[in-house]
């Protein structure tokens, strides 16, 4: 269910480039968009998705709207065998929990650090 940009249809590519730009590079990142868009103000998104997006360069502005707008609950890496289906040397997956809060509970600086209360972290 999880596809990157490079092995989706054209189609595909276009639909996630003009609905969802800033999650377009898998849909992973896309479908999570999708489950925020349903959730009305304060409401609550919880997803299991691949972790990979939280640190490669190509998701950088994804994460950085995701801090800019959506109140983070829970970020826990599952680690290695989280199902027993599928092998940790495939994908390692990730639970996310966020909420659509006007509230910001983090700062971003000029030079991509992110300063929440009581921790700082770089993106």
């Amino acid at each position: 269910p999880y596809l990157v940009r490079g092995k989706q249809s054209d189609v595909l590519k276009e639909f996630c480039e003009t609905h969802y730009p800033a999650g377009k590079n898998d849909l992973a990142t896309v479908f999570l968009d999708r489950c925020l868009q349903f959730c009305k103000k304060g409401g609550t998104a919880n997803v299991v998705l691949p972790q990979n997006w939280l640190f490669l360069t190509s998701y950088k502005k994804f994460r950085e709207n995701l801090l800019r707008q959506e109140a983070w609950n829970l970020l826990a890496k599952m680690g290695p065998r989280a199902f027993e289906t599928i092998s940790g040397e495939i994908v390692q997956a990730a639970l996310i929990t966020l909420s659509r809060s006007k509230e910001q509970a983090f700062q971003l600086s000029s030079d991509g650090l992110i300063e929440g209360d009581g921790f700082l972290m770089h993106i």
